[in-house]
């Protein structure tokens, strides 16, 4: 087995257990690979939410109000998932509010049916993560879009350490079945999270820069205040990052307007940028 097709069925092992997406044959390993493939779990995480981010920017685009978009793109998402979170959580409410004793609370939790507390638990999960998702329309679609394929690539790497650092909680669960993952595994999670991460917010600032008017796009030490401070830091390190010294990061986010904007925006001497106005002008003034 090479190394490249292996980490392509850990890929898919995590795939098939985070989703219901179809997983080809060739790619399903006998034995399961079960928790060693927790490492892929912030890109399979990706993979199972690009439809949902789809669908919110689908709608936006039609004409759909944010908290409809949201509301349809977090279905979605649960369809593609089954609803293998929102199950978890109602049987954890469940047993950690129904009972009164550890084993009570398991024996709880083993049930197949769901409780008040479940049902409640369900409820406020969707109702808070569509209203969340909703609050970022306005800076974007695709900005929500990215931000939303984000936490969920953090929220199954925050899955992989948790389940790395406390033991199962009974002997004949899905945990032991699939085993637990090892640290190496789970600090290759929050790697490959915080590179998915990075990635998405470089598309962020790309998004923001190509709304920008044209006749901007050759200033580079202007263009540069649009990156995060720790990269601008790195770049100031640099030999070649001399003329970028003097250049202090925005205050406020670059993302407070919408991407899909083409008018002239008007930017004031701190970097800020203002509401659709006539041609760009450069307010002057000490910075």
């Amino acid at each position: 087995m090479t190394r490249l097709y292996r980490l392509a069925t850990h890929l898919a092992s995590a795939t098939g257990f985070l989703t219901r997406l179809p997983i080809p044959a060739r790619l399903q390993s006998d034995p399961p690979v079960g928790a060693r493939a927790a490492w892929a779990y912030p890109l399979a995480a990706t993979i199972a939410v690009f439809l949902p981010a789809l669908i919110l920017v689908l709608f936006i685009e039609l004409g759909a109000g944010a908290l409809l978009s949201a509301l349809l793109a977090i279905s979605t998402s649960l369809l593609v998932t089954g609803g293998l979170h929102e199950d978890g959580l109602a049987d954890a409410a469940d047993g950690l509010f129904g009972g009164q004793t550890r084993e009570a609370a398991l024996e709880i939790m083993k049930d197949s049916c769901t409780g008040a507390y479940g049902t409640l638990a369900i409820v406020v999960s969707v109702t808070l993560r569509a209203t969340a998702l909703a609050m970022l329309v306005p800076l974007g679609a695709k900005n929500a879009a990215l931000l939303f394929i984000a936490a969920a690539a953090a929220g199954r790497t925050a899955m992989v350490c948790q389940w790395c650092a406390s033991p199962p909680a009974k002997s004949d669960g899905v945990a032991v079945t699939l085993g637990r993952p090892a640290i190496r595994d789970a600090l290759w999670a929050v790697a490959l999270c915080i590179i998915l991460v990075g990635l998405f917010r470089l598309s962020q600032v790309l998004l923001c820069l190509h709304s920008l008017p044209r006749s901007l796009w050759p200033r580079p030490v202007l263009a540069s205040r649009f990156l995060s401070p720790a990269v601008l830091a790195v770049i100031q390190a640099t030999p070649l990052g001399q003329p970028f010294r003097s250049v202090r990061p925005f205050s406020s986010s670059p993302l407070s307007f919408s991407p899909e904007t083409r008018y002239p925006i008007r930017l004031d001497v701190r970097g800020r940028i203002g509401s659709a106005c006539p041609p760009v002008v450069l307010d002057k003034g000490s910075d």
